[in-house]
């Protein structure tokens, strides 16, 4: 995401009710291609959605501060205000603090027991711990 997309983002996850399985699939949907009509997002969906249900969670996902529509022709485009990573974020730290009382390091050691992980991802999560270790959060 370029940063003239993300200034145009302007809510925080935080501020958000949590999103649901289906409402999560939506958003993914949205945040892939940027913006997006319920028709785009029907044919992205498991064919078990229809589009008068994707309409009903996409209105729903608006006034839940996820979504802002402008109207284009006969249709809604919709765009998402809060950027998929700030979700993510914002998603894990609340599911660290129900599941694990706050400790990171119990989420993290339940993840790495429960998921098979590669070579190149335990590269990658070695990496990270040394950036950490060295003060530096970000990636280089």
């Amino acid at each position: 995401m370029s940063d003239p997309e993300r200034k145009q983002l302007q809510r925080s996850a935080s501020d958000l009710p949590p999103l649901g399985r289906r409402e999560l699939s939506i958003m993914n949907v949205v945040w892939e291609l940027g913006q997006a009509t319920v028709r785009d997002v029907v044919e992205r969906l498991p064919a078990d959605l229809a589009y008068t249900t994707v309409l009903t969670m996409m209105r729903h996902l608006e006034k839940k501060g996820y979504l802002t529509h402008e109207a284009v022709g006969k249709q809604y485009v919709y765009r998402p205000t809060v950027a998929r990573e700030d979700v993510q974020r914002t998603t894990v730290a609340q599911l660290t603090e129900r599941l694990f009382g706050g400790a990171a390091t119990e989420l993290i050691s339940t993840v790495l027991q429960t998921q098979e992980l590669t070579d190149e991802e335990v590269r990658e999560l070695r990496a990270v711990l040394d950036r950490l270790a060295k003060g530096s959060p970000k990636r280089e």
